[in-house]
């Protein structure tokens, strides 16, 4: 296949949530990763950037802190050996309508008002997940919150079994 870059996912996640504090500096953006976890670079970041963003522009402004937690693990290998990590990206903001959970998905939803956005944004991260051969899930509560959730491959630390 293509030759593309694999880079720890914490330079990337660190690198998106410092350029989402500067664009809204009252959020606080907290990234739990394993430091040696490497993902394909540049696939994995339009992803983030396309969740942190959602979560930026959904912020709820009733709250008095917005936050977007970003937590990765692993979840083990495949049949091939392959490893995979799921990465989840959380807000406390304004959430989804229940009834628009899959349609936020498609291109062409547009939503009342608050989701105006979100179809493009979701939809292309679901199909570059999906290229990548993992699978993205979305967990939303009007006025709580949203999390979504997508597993992309991943090269891990050599394990040491000494």
């Amino acid at each position: 296949g293509e030759e593309r870059p694999w880079l720890p996912l914490n330079d990337l996640l660190y690198g998106i949530a410092a350029g989402g504090r500067s664009f809204e500096p009252r959020i606080e953006i907290d990234v739990q990763c394993d430091p040696d976890t490497r993902v394909p670079a540049s696939r994995v970041s339009m992803v983030l950037l396309n969740l942190i963003d959602n979560s930026l522009k959904y912020r709820d402004e009733t709250k008095e802190e917005s936050r977007v937690d970003v937590t990765a693990e692993s979840v083990g290998e495949s049949e091939n050996g392959a490893d995979w990590v799921r990465i989840s990206v959380a807000d406390n903001g304004r959430g989804i309508d229940p009834s628009l959970h899959e349609s936020v998905f498609e291109f062409s939803v547009r939503g009342e008002g608050t989701e105006s956005e979100s179809g493009l944004g979701l939809a292309l991260s679901r199909d570059i997940v999906r290229q990548l051969g993992g699978r993205i899930e979305l967990d939303s509560a009007l006025g709580e919150g949203t999390r979504v959730s997508f597993t992309v491959p991943a090269r891990l630390p050599p394990r040491t079994d000494d």
